[in-house]
């Protein structure tokens, strides 16, 4: 069974989960069906303090990539290639942070259907992320509450943990 957002105002809240909130590792992942690229950035799932930076939020761009953006002092982000999202088929998303790595690309892996894909990096992902008090983690939007996702999206599942290639697979 598979949530089915109408890019409008469809979401699900699964509350404050603390366990974020200025975390050194996690990892998040969904099947997903996007409808159309977004007109804005949007995510499959998301902790977003308005006034403050990002814990994190992954999910489809505009330019039809897959993103995740995390922050403990500044915005930083992980894209995958351009039109490396495919509307309208399932595909399995996940991401898995790991603060203790030591570069970018050991720190953040977007994997595509079980493969790592080539990322993007804007600024350094930090070490920890930034904590984002009693904000919810949203499933379906931008957790800032203005962008939707259009789609469907199912087995969403978040760790606090950094779960290696083989477990993500």
């Amino acid at each position: 069974m598979s949530l089915d957002l109408d890019g409008v105002d469809d979401q699900v809240n699964h509350g404050d989960i603390a366990g974020f909130d200025g975390a050194a590792a996690f990892t998040g992942m969904c099947w997903a069906n996007i409808d159309a690229v977004p007109t804005a950035e949007t995510a499959y799932l998301a902790k977003v303090v308005a006034a403050t930076p990002y814990v994190f939020l992954f999910g489809p761009t505009t330019t039809n990539t897959v993103t995740v953006l995390l922050s403990a002092a500044g915005n930083t982000s992980g894209t995958t290639p351009a039109s490396s999202q495919t509307n309208g088929v399932w595909e399995h998303w996940a991401f898995v942070y790991d603060g203790t790595g030591a570069a970018n690309a050991d720190r953040l892996k977007i994997y595509k259907n079980g493969v790592n894909q080539t990322l993007t990096f804007v600024g350094t992902i930090p070490a920890t992320v930034a904590d984002g008090g009693t904000e919810p983690i949203y499933a379906g939007r931008d957790s800032r509450g203005s962008v939707f996702l259009n789609g469907r999206v199912a087995f969403v599942k978040l760790w606090t943990v950094a779960l290696t290639a083989a477990e993500v697979a």
